[in-house]
């Protein structure tokens, strides 16, 4: 986790003219556009069947471009994010009046703190976590009664050959890897998924990703209810 802290600071610092490039949404380094932003918020508008009473938590928010833009269809989103360049960034640019920005550890954090939370969004951010952490994290996900969690754009491991599809790609999935400096995060088996959820007594539903978004050749999403 200490690596894509430092990872996100430094895009916070690096890119800011680009909110996009800040938290990686691009495509070969180039800043993906607005339609693929939007069809992130609608896949989880949909797939969470958000209403004007939900009070959402939004895990990995990252600058807040994609809170805001959930912000005029929920009654209230508490948003957090490792990242105190990125918060920074989404508290003067991404506020809106009932928005709570807070800097924290998705890992250790104390989930009790957000109040009548009914639903969670994780977008394009669970690859962040090792097996270890993820371990943490879904225990203390699971003080959480009542609640619907939608990951989104989760690397599949089945398909990492799929988007490394060349070998000057392969070479540098693992010459990033021996360095100790990952490209992606952790590629995940949707088997270590459903076990992982399971294990701490959520129900999980897999989903297609939309096809219209770029990722949708090489990832997957997955719904979570307990």
């Amino acid at each position: 986790m200490d690596y894509w802290k430092e990872h996100f600071n430094e895009n916070a610092a690096k890119f800011e003219n680009s909110l996009f490039k800040q938290v990686d949404m691009t495509v070969n380094g180039k800043e993906a556009d607005d339609i693929q932003l939007d069809l992130r918020v609608k896949c989880i508008m949909d797939n969470l069947s958000l209403k004007s009473s939900d009070i959402l938590l939004d895990i990995c928010c990252g600058n807040g471009l994609i809170t805001s833009k959930l912000a005029s269809h929920v009654s209230y989103i508490y948003a957090v994010d490792f990242s105190e360049g990125l918060i920074n960034i989404a508290s003067s640019i991404n506020k809106k009046q009932n928005i709570n920005y807070t800097t924290g550890n998705i890992v250790s954090v104390n989930y009790f703190q957000f109040k009548n939370v009914n639903k969670i969004c994780m977008p394009s951010c669970f690859q962040y976590l090792s097996m270890d952490d993820a371990k943490v994290f879904m225990k203390n996900l699971s003080v959480l009664d009542d609640i619907s969690i939608y990951i989104s754009n989760i690397p599949d491991k089945e398909k990492i050959w799929d988007y490394y599809d060349t070998d000057e790609k392969k070479a540098f999935y693992f010459q990033r890897e021996k360095e100790g400096k990952p490209h992606m995060g952790t590629w995940w088996n949707k088997k270590d998924i459903e076990k992982l959820v399971s294990d701490n007594g959520f129900r999980c539903k897999f989903l297609d990703i939309d096809e219209g978004l770029n990722t949708s050749y090489y990832r997957f999403d997955v719904l979570l209810n307990k």
